[in-house]
């Protein structure tokens, strides 16, 4: 006797992801954003810890000074978190198909690769940021945060550089693979590839 063959939901599932593989994709893309993202509230990415910023973040109260205003805020004195200064960098994450198997994940700001990858970074040192800091250096309490800072205002001072630590947001490690190659065999999906922006 023969019985007539009738498709159930996970073979039309597997055949509409041969066809398309866009959803598993984007399942993909989800998931690697969503680590990216739990990375800055974690100040982590996957097992491995950030390190902590330096206290007081130079770079940082030298942008303020330069950029925004005479005080810097009192956020610059903390070790932690990391990162998260203004929070353009954690808002900038996205992630968007590419091909037909491909996924890309990460930001477009011009500095999310030295963050991710770590490197030289550099500061212009103008005679605003000297006259705010000089300003600063004589008054407390601020005089006791930023004593450390004080060679800033050496005229001869017209840059200030650091190199940043790695402190990873997007890529790939154990837990990754482990589960894109589970999102990839459910979906029975070949070939596939994910990049970082």
């Amino acid at each position: 006797m023969r019985y007539p063959y009738e498709p159930g939901q996970v073979f039309r599932t597997l055949q509409a992801y041969v066809k398309d593989p866009r959803p598993a994709l984007v399942g993909i893309g989800a998931y690697l954003l969503s680590r990216s993202q739990k990375a800055f509230r974690e100040q982590r990415y996957g097992k491995k810890p950030w390190p902590s910023r330096a206290v007081p973040n130079m770079m940082g109260v030298v942008r303020y000074l330069r950029e925004k205003g005479p005080i810097p805020p009192t956020r610059y004195l903390d070790p932690t978190p990391a990162l998260v200064d203004t929070g353009q960098l954690k808002m900038s994450l996205a992630m968007r198909v590419t091909a037909k198997n491909q996924v890309q994940v990460g930001s477009v700001l011009p500095y999310a690769s030295l963050m991710n990858f770590g490197g030289q970074s550099t500061q212009e040192v103008t005679p605003l940021v000297k006259s705010r800091l000089a300003n600063l250096l004589s008054r407390q309490p601020w005089a006791s945060y930023y004593s450390a800072l004080s060679w800033i205002t050496n005229p001869n001072v017209s840059q200030v550089s650091v190199k940043v630590p790695a402190r990873p947001f997007v890529g790939m490690d154990d837990d990754a693979k482990k589960n894109i190659i589970n999102i990839v065999s459910q979906a029975g999906l070949g070939n596939y590839t994910v990049t970082y922006l």
